[in-house]
């Protein structure tokens, strides 16, 4: 399990997507226990976890592993509709957003997901669902800690070596 760089990463995983839409991909995202913004991003068979910060209003920067072992049902939450692009007619839009009825977005999360490839010919979209933990995710086990030690260094050698303003704020 290499640490790279996250845009890399997130690059490799949204192809994985393309090629299968449908799988069961799931996004849980929330910080760890330094406040640190994390990501955790699985499907049937790969699970990733990203780190990082925001180092400009527009700029994140962060590192990613891939998890062994880990897939999309062993995370929280498996129940309900997969992570996916839905595209949605402009009319159903401007009702999820004008009346927030539950049953309008439940009967868009139906839809079977799209590619990004796709995206050029639709109006409008919702992606998600997207799960937000309250609680920081934190390690479950030692070798889990040990990744996300591998990822804090990781993020640290980023971050000093593209963003030094970030780490070492006056010099």
């Amino acid at each position: 399990m290499k640490v790279e760089e996250a845009r890399g990463l997130l690059r490799r995983i949204q192809k994985k997507y393309d090629e299968d839409p449908n799988d069961q991909w799931r996004v849980l995202v929330g910080r760890d226990a330094s406040g640190r913004p994390t990501q955790i991003i699985a499907n049937s068979s790969d699970t990733w976890q990203i780190k990082g910060e925001l180092v400009k209003p527009n700029l994140f920067a962060g590192v990613g592993l891939k998890l062994e072992g880990i897939t999309s049902e062993n995370l929280e939450g498996s129940g309900g509709p997969f992570y996916g692009l839905r595209p949605v007619e402009r009319d159903v839009a401007d009702r999820i957003l004008k009346t927030h009825k539950p049953s309008i977005v439940s009967d868009v999360l139906s839809r079977p997901p799209i590619a990004t490839t796709s995206l050029k010919t639709i109006d409008a979209l919702i992606e998600g669902p997207i799960l937000q933990s309250r609680a920081p995710l934190v390690p479950i086990s030692q070798s889990q800690r040990e990744l996300e030690m591998r990822l804090d260094r990781g993020l640290h050698k980023l971050l000093s070596s593209k963003y030094p303003e970030t780490v070492y704020p006056y010099g």
